[in-house]
């Protein structure tokens, strides 16, 4: 419990990240009506681990540039399975700081400045941006 309640972003298997105060912050500053925060119970080895919340990401947007990007897909469907490679279209977001790709739910997509203002807090442990460019597919 004192290992996790280090960390200001776990990850999960549901492919939402479980954030703390200082994110949490952020999120509602900036974005607050593409995300719902819930609050969460973390329990390691029997001790309560306080103040994470689940963020759930309520906005999708369709920012995959299909000419720059590479598939597969689940056999015998049309459902991304993942990516050879991954090119998203500039200014999908529309707008909106954070959103879900809406072919492919388990990537979050946020915007450049949300990611600044949460990197301008300095080192969060858990917390990290990769540009789908970066990504080793």
């Amino acid at each position: 419990s004192l290992q996790l309640s280090r960390y200001d972003c776990l990850p999960t298997d549901a492919g939402t990240p479980l954030v703390r105060d200082a994110v949490k912050a952020v999120l509602l500053e900036i974005c607050p009506d593409d995300v719902q925060l819930l609050p969460v119970k973390v329990i390691a080895r029997g001790v309560l681990v306080e103040s994470y919340s689940f963020v759930n990401v309520v906005c999708q947007v369709d920012a995959i540039d299909r000419s720059g990007t590479e598939t597969f897909e689940v056999p015998g469907t049309d459902i991304i399975m993942g990516f050879k490679r991954l090119a998203h279209r500039p200014g999908a977001l529309g707008g909106r700081h954070l959103a879900r790709e809406v072919d492919y739910p388990p990537h979050i997509l946020a915007s450049t400045q949300l990611s600044r203002r949460i990197r301008s807090l300095g080192r969060l442990p858990g917390v990290d941006f990769v540009a789908a460019t970066a990504v080793r597919w």
